[in-house]
């Protein structure tokens, strides 16, 4: 097996069992519930589990600041800095998954926002990766 198809079958069992337990306390945050071959599993009030990279504890500020946007961004599906919206890729919409599911989805942040690639590659370029 794989390593991502082993990471797949981890995330999936992860996040039935999280989706489960959100739905029945009723939590209204997300929270992460597991680190997994280097990554964050994060679960969202929507019971919809997210695959994130940690950010470093030695990023310089403004750079962690990005990355916190970010993230943001992802578990809420709106962007804080530029108002972008997250789009699901495929033929479902994000309530239509059923528990389990794998979706792909991408966001079209503004060309000045800091949470974009390019926004975030700039900080790295002008201020390096660790404070």
């Amino acid at each position: 097996m794989s390593a991502s198809r082993s990471f797949r079958r981890r995330l999936r069992a992860h996040a039935e069992e999280t989706s489960r337990r959100s739905t029945s306390r009723g939590d209204t945050q997300p929270h992460l519930i597991d680190v997994v071959d280097g990554m964050e599993l994060w679960i969202g009030a929507d019971g919809v589990g997210r695959v994130l990279p940690p950010i470093p504890d030695d990023a310089v500020p403004a750079l962690k600041d990005a990355l916190v946007a970010r993230r943001q961004a992802t578990l809420s599906g709106t962007c804080p800095a530029c108002g972008a919206r997250a789009v699901v890729h495929g033929s479902k919409k994000l309530r239509d998954l059923k528990p389990g599911e794998i979706a792909r989805g991408t966001m079209a942040h503004t060309d000045w926002c800091v949470a974009s690639d390019a926004g975030i590659a700039d900080l790295v370029e002008r201020l390096g990766g660790a404070s």
